[in-house]
């Protein structure tokens, strides 16, 4: 019997090499299914007719199973799976499949070098570009199969084009239409003062071209297949310096490497307007400066635009702007990160370094060596904003919403992620706090960890001189952690004699954080001090002054005879033209109290 099973498992391995081999440069991938079902029938017809398995069930032709090679025993499934497939593009696509124990379904998808997999649907379920990513480099498993089931999946195959032409664009009235992926091509051609595209009857005399006072609007979504492909302006006297209207278009699958120093859709642009883009899976990585959107913004605005994929810089890392000012009304999705090592490094989910940042929101996570943050790395003047990522400084100084800041204003703003810092200085909104920035109604309720110096609301807290409140309306509601004695519930610690009056309306959970004070050797007050639980949920603290049209406090409410409390909410407006306001879901502020007397 054992001989039989050998020669057997030989001879479907024969044929899959043969299989793999033959259809590798016709397919994009390859079905061995029939020879995988040929192969579990004829083992099981061999185990069924063993001694320890004398009476095998009249229906044989739906039974199916596998063999365990240590015991020989056999697990009985009871089910048949049939596969089909379908796809488009100019070669088949399909699967390598394979019938596991305890009722699963395994499809590997095996691409080659000519065709990606652009579109793939399995049993009516759409795949996102990340989830057929994942299906591509770890398959795909349909598990708890009970009964039969058959499995249908289609899927759209695009090829991976290395060079393009471009195809000119005749401009009306100063404005450039791109409705076609070439068109796209040659406006970056054009734009970067690349290759030698065709200018003729376009109304450009010569390249390089401004396009200052230019419209150019987005018609089509764009699929740009990863190919590499150069940044929209490469730098003086290649800036761009015209309105790029995406139209809230699509554009996938951007790619660009550290062949350009600024990588991002834009590479360098000088009082540009950058306004209604999604990018969807952008590969954006550079030796100095990466982003999705701009990688260096001079005088610019980035206005509406949303970034989903991976953004890597060794110095400057952001997920809409690695470096400068201007982006509002934005989202983040993108995994962001700067280099693990030592030096003035930055990374964040909107602007790495620079200012003015406004009605934005990162879900992303953000890791970096120093000046790590949610919004900002190092930026001043951040108004309305949140952020959910996790993120992480391998060396110094990150923080919720900013990683340092020296001037302006954060207002507004709340931070539900949570802040690790191998290091010192983390802080729930600040990790690094110098010089009179005033920050008024902000909230943090991630977990802060550090080495040293971790705040509730800051890190660190240092100024020259202060004429007025620097600190106000603020709470936290996070757990803070760190390996020294420098914590607190809203500044881990501070440089220089603290100023009586600096720091007001500013409270902590002592629920979350017992025994903790407000900051290390900081003289609490009446308005600078930990608070119970009960105190700082639904209105407790409108009543310490918490009074702003942004606050939302929510009364006590009771689901199925529990009673829940909420804790103060901060709206965030993330579009300034419209009256769209997000704030925390109700369930992410709720919290259940067994006994309201206890502090938590």
């Amino acid at each position: 019997m054992q001989a039989v099973k050998e020669f057997f498992k030989k001879l479907f391995s024969s044929v899959s090499l043969f299989l793999k081999k033959f259809f590798s440069k016709k397919m994009n991938v390859y079905i061995t299914i029939g020879v995988s079902v040929l192969l579990v029938g004829l083992i099981v017809g061999l185990a069924l007719a063993k001694p320890n398995n004398p009476n095998p069930t009249d229906n044989d032709d739906d039974q199916s199973g596998i063999i365990d090679d240590e015991d020989d025993e056999v697990i009985e499934t009871n089910y048949n799976v049939t596969v089909s497939g379908s796809g488009s593009g100019d070669v088949n696509y399909g699967g390598l499949t394979q019938v596991v124990e305890n009722g699963s379904l395994s499809l590997e998808f095996i691409p080659t070098d000519d065709f990606y997999l652009s579109a793939l649907n399995i049993n009516g379920q759409e795949f996102s570009n990340d989830e057929i990513l994942n299906a591509v480099t770890e398959g795909y498993t349909i598990s708890n199969i009970t009964a039969d089931v058959v499995v249908n999946y289609t899927f759209t195959l695009k090829p991976i084009v290395t060079s393009y032409t471009g195809e000119k664009i005749i401009p009306v009235a100063n404005v450039f239409t791109i409705d076609t992926f070439d068109k796209y091509i040659w406006f970056m051609q054009v734009a970067s003062n690349l290759g030698n595209p065709d200018i003729t009857e376009t109304g450009i005399a010569s390249l390089p071209y401004s396009f200052m006072s230019k419209t150019i609007n987005l018609e089509i979504d764009l699929d740009l297949y990863g190919f590499i492909v150069a940044p929209i302006g490469l730098g003086y006297p290649n800036r761009f310096e015209g309105t790029f209207d995406g139209k809230d278009h699509t554009i996938k699958n951007l790619k660009i490497n550290g062949s350009y120093v600024n990588c991002a859709l834009f590479g360098d642009t000088n009082f540009a307007t950058i306004k209604n883009i999604v990018l969807e899976n952008v590969d954006s990585n550079s030796s100095d400066k990466a982003a999705g959107i701009v990688a260096v913004s001079n005088n610019s605005t980035v206005t509406n635009c949303t970034v989903s994929g991976n953004i890597y810089a060794d110095d400057y890392a952001g997920g809409i702007i690695a470096f400068g000012s201007g982006a509002k009304d934005s989202i983040n999705y993108a995994t962001v990160s700067s280099k693990l090592e030592a030096g003035l490094i930055y990374a964040a989910g909107i602007t790495a370094y620079g200012s003015d940042i406004q009605n934005c929101i990162n879900y992303g996570d953000i890791t970096g060596y120093r000046n790590v943050g949610g919004i900002g790395g190092s930026v001043n003047n951040i108004l309305n904003c949140a952020n959910y990522g996790e993120i992480t400084a391998s060396g110094l100084v990150a923080g919720g919403i900013v990683g340092a800041t020296s001037s302006g204003v954060i207002s507004s703003c709340y931070n539900l992620g949570n802040v690790t810092v191998t290091g010192a200085y983390g802080g729930g909104i600040i990790g690094n706090y110098s010089d009179n920035v005033t920050i008024v109604n902000c909230y943090n309720r991630g977990n802060i960890t550090t080495g040293s110096y971790a705040g509730g609301i800051i890190g660190y807290f240092s100024y020259s001189s202060a004429t007025q409140d620097l600190l106000t309306n603020c709470y936290n509601a996070g757990l803070i952690t760190t390996e020294a004695n420098s914590k607190g519930g809203i500044i881990g610690g501070y440089s220089s004699t603290f100023i009586a009056g600096v720091i007001n309306n500013c409270y902590f959970d002592l629920g979350i954080n017992p025994g903790l004070t407000a900051g290390y050797e900081l003289t609490e007050s009446d308005t600078l001090k930990g608070l119970s639980t009960l105190e700082m949920v639904s209105s407790g603290l409108e009543s310490k002054g918490f009074v702003n049209d942004n606050w939302v406090f929510l009364d006590p409410s009771v689901i199925e005879s529990k009673t829940y409390y909420y804790y103060p909410q901060i709206k965030i407006k993330v579009d300034s033209d419209n009256p769209l306001i997000v704030s925390e879901s109700l369930d992410s502020v709720k919290i259940e109290f067994v006994d309201p007397n206890f502090i938590y």
